[in-house]
């Protein structure tokens, strides 16, 4: 028994020597752990802030393309810190910038958007925003350049006229309907006729090319930015005073002149000038002219005037009126007029097919050029926007008031409640009551398929509508 417990005893003393040394070995590896940990974590910090060194050093990367622009200046030596605080002025940047942008857009949306697609609203003008009210019946059929015998007679010209006594012989011309698409409209034309010479042949492509090459329309915005540039430039701050003035002399006294509209209505100026007053406009001289044309050329002072002139030809010289007819050392407003006047809506050549005239060739004798031509000559749509401006209009005029709107529903309730009022035998008229039964008639077919007409289509119901309301007296 007394064995048996030395052995226990002695067993339990071993164990508790064990533990011992379980107990240190786990210490030593905690600790080696600890130490593992701390030095990763030194480790870490310290190539965080050699990366940190690393990534603020602008040398470090591949800045060579970015430092080539003239306008950014060489910082490698800086940290990258230090180039961030330098671009505060940034915000200056961008608004001048944007500001650029809009002198660049300026000609096109105030001016030159309304030669190449013109618009389909007749009756409102698109540089003043007025709309004609009178401009309906026999003047609307007079002054509406959409009718059938206007197109023809204005696409006859356009195809028959090469300037400078140069004439082409028609044979055929066929202007289809107006077709309404979405923000625009175009008109279908096919056109048969002989060029009599080659040199007729060359001014009909420099004409077609004009407004269907987006290379040729890029240039003319190209001119006509420099032409407005030179404009402000010289003008400055009277800008405004000239044109309200030049405003009144054209008899337009109901148009404030803004900073906002200063631009269109230097456009509309422009548009609505006769060869033979044009001199009489002080905003454009031939100082300005010739500006406008070494500007687009991008002569300095110690550049010659020959050398300015060739350049200008040589830029322009796809849009022959634009490069000879304005370069040269005597340029003056009338050549710019006319070159305006020269400018088509926007075409798009669908075919274009001609070949050589043979027939009664003689020896010497100039060749001709058979021309078959299948276009559309594009403009501006009218919106349902506009319609409502119409309406609006029409329903001032017709019932004074800015509260109540022209609409065929509106006109049919006036002429019942007329038709009602003139029912005692006593006091009736027969000849108006026959009238307004007419035209109530002639209101219900209208408003029959108008919800499926289109814009235009709509304006020309309203007017004809204002005018038969007027005729019959039931406007108040």
């Amino acid at each position: 028994m007394k064995q048996t417990l030395e052995k226990t005893s002695a067993f339990e003393e071993n164990m508790k020597k064990s533990l011992y040394m379980m107990r240190g070995v786990v210490a030593v590896a905690l600790i080696v752990c600890v130490a593992m940990v701390v030095r990763y974590f030194m480790k870490m910090s310290s190539y965080q802030d050699n990366a940190n060194n690393y990534l603020s050093k602008p040398t470090n990367y591949m800045t060579k393309p970015l430092f080539a622009g003239q306008s950014i200046p060489n910082v490698s030596s800086q940290s990258i810190f230090t180039l961030m605080s330098g671009y505060q002025s940034i915000d200056e940047s961008i608004t001048e910038n944007e500001g650029l942008l809009t002198s660049f857009r300026l000609p096109y949306q105030s001016f030159l958007r309304h030669i190449y697609l013109p618009s389909l609203n007749v009756w409102k003008d698109p540089f003043t925003q007025k709309i004609d009210i009178d401009l309906m019946g026999e003047a609307f059929l007079k002054k509406n350049p959409y009718t059938d015998i206007a197109l023809i007679n204005k696409r006859t010209d356009f195809f028959k006229s090469m300037g400078l006594d140069i004439y082409n012989k028609i044979e055929s011309i066929k202007v289809d309907n107006i077709v309404e698409e979405g923000e625009n409209f175009y008109i279908p034309i096919n056109v048969k006729f002989v060029a009599p010479s080659r040199r007729a042949f060359l001014f009909l492509l420099d004409k077609l090319a004009l407004t269907s090459d987006k290379d040729n329309i890029m240039l003319v915005n190209d001119f006509f930015y420099y032409l407005w540039s030179t404009i402000r430039q010289t003008h400055g701050d009277k800008l405004e005073a000239l044109v309200q003035k030049a405003l009144k002399d054209q008899k337009i006294t109901d148009v404030v002149v803004t900073k906002d509209n200063v631009d269109a209505m230097l456009g509309y100026l422009l548009t609505h000038r006769k060869q033979g007053d044009i001199k009489k406009l002080p905003l454009l001289t031939p100082k300005i002219v010739q500006s406008a044309v070494r500007a687009s050329s991008l002569c300095d002072e110690s550049t010659s005037k020959e050398k300015c002139l060739f350049d200008f030809r040589e830029k322009y010289r796809s849009i022959p009126r634009l490069a000879y007819g304005l370069g040269y050392e005597k340029a003056k407003p009338s050549d710019l007029l006319y070159f305006l006047k020269s400018i088509p809506p926007l075409l798009v050549i669908d075919d274009f097919d001609f070949e050589k005239k043979y027939d009664n060739a003689s020896i010497g004798a100039e060749m001709q050029y058979n021309v078959s031509l299948s276009l559309k000559v594009y403009g501006k749509g009218m919106q349902a926007d506009e319609v409502s401006e119409i309406a609006t209009r029409l329903g001032k005029a017709c019932f004074q008031s800015d509260e109540e709107s022209l609409s065929l529903p509106q006109a049919m309730t006036v002429v019942d409640s007329n038709i009602s009022k003139n029912t005692d035998p006593a006091i009736m008229d027969r000849q108006r009551s026959k009238n307004l039964l007419e035209m109530k008639t002639v209101l219900s077919g209208m408003q029959a398929g108008y919800e499926e007409l289109t814009p235009y289509k709509k304006s020309i119901k309203l007017f004809e509508t204002y005018r038969m309301l007027d005729d019959m007296l039931l406007c108040k």
